[in-house]
């Protein structure tokens, strides 16, 4: 016999449920008939439950799945070249979803949907990953969970629809609980988590105007403009020390650039720039100045203040 080989498995009642250990994905259920370890690289089974009112948004995976409806109804939704469109399934139904579609389900009815879920064994180590175990009580999922599944769903390829494209189809996202919640998930209120940094807008405008507000006294000092010379003489500071700072600026720009890409360099750039620029305030304090001099250190402090903002909170 293959070492790989076994003598097979019955399992009874699985339309009622099984012993097994149910997970939680963001509110529909599944519990492995065949775990992708068991699967060997072959198709893995799972018991399915999509409760009353609780819906599956839009996503997509390089995947194929099938299911097979056990007991209840649900609402399934493909996207391809024809109009979407809702197709309500009910017991003894089977619905073929191809890799990469884009797809939805939803359960509108009282009752809950039961089904076999049949796929790759590698989109079952998704379910693995992003599942948490069932505790029977359904609430909002928390930031740490939601975290984790567009952390995983990144890894894995898996598309997941803006809250724009579900709203839509008829979809509303779930909310988010815990200490910083932010209630709905919406990308006109901030940055999506999960969503590339370099592709939210606001980022990406704070980034260059703090980039902007390092290179131009960076290009000062390195030029030796003379405003520049006599800024160092009114602070007492060395003119080959003040062009040092020109040098650190000007690394912090380029830091903060490249952070559009690698968002760490970006964060130690930011961070370094505004311990730069609280030692500027400081030394225009010292020196007496009004305002009207400490208004450009000012303003560049807030900009890398908001900056670390924004990345830290996504």
């Amino acid at each position: 016999m293959h070492p790989l080989t076994s003598s097979g498995e019955i399992i009874h009642g699985v339309t009622e449920g099984t012993s097994r250990i149910v997970l939680d994905v963001l509110g529909p259920t599944v519990e492995f008939l065949t775990s992708p370890a068991a699967a060997h690289d072959d198709f893995c089974v799972m018991r399915g439950v999509i409760p009353p009112g609780v819906a599956v948004p839009l996503h997509s995976h390089d995947a194929t799945e099938v299911f097979f409806v056990l007991s209840g109804t649900k609402q399934v939704l493909t996207l391809g070249s024809e109009p979407a469109e809702w197709v309500e399934v009910r017991a003894g139904d089977y619905v073929h979803v191809p890799r990469g579609t884009r797809h939805a389900h939803r359960n509108v009815s009282g009752e809950p949907l039961i089904e076999l879920v049949i796929t790759t064994a590698r989109l079952g180590n998704w379910f693995e990953e992003v599942g948490t175990p069932d505790t029977g009580t359904r609430r909002p999922p928390t930031p740490d969970v939601l975290a984790n599944f567009l952390a995983v769903s990144r890894k894995f390829g898996y598309w997941l629809g803006s809250p724009e494209e579900n709203a839509a189809v008829g979809i509303r996202l779930p909310e988010v609980t815990g200490s910083g919640s932010p209630g709905h998930l919406s990308r006109s209120r901030g940055p999506v988590p999960g969503r590339p940094l370099g592709e939210v807008p606001m980022f990406v405008a704070v980034s260059l105007l703090l980039a902007a507000a390092c290179l131009l006294p960076a290009a000062g000092k390195l030029l030796g403009h003379p405003k520049m010379r006599q800024s160092a003489a009114r602070f007492g500071i060395r003119w080959r020390h003040y062009r040092l700072i020109g040098a650190a600026e000007l690394a912090a720009a380029t830091g903060i650039l490249f952070g559009l890409w690698w968002h760490p360099l970006g964060l130690a750039a930011a961070a370094g720039m505004a311990l730069l620029l609280f030692g500027a305030v400081i030394t225009h304090r010292r020196a007496a100045d009004g305002g009207k001099e400490m208004a450009p250190a000012l303003l560049a402090l807030a900009i890398a203040v908001a900056y670390l903002a924004i990345a830290l909170s996504s």
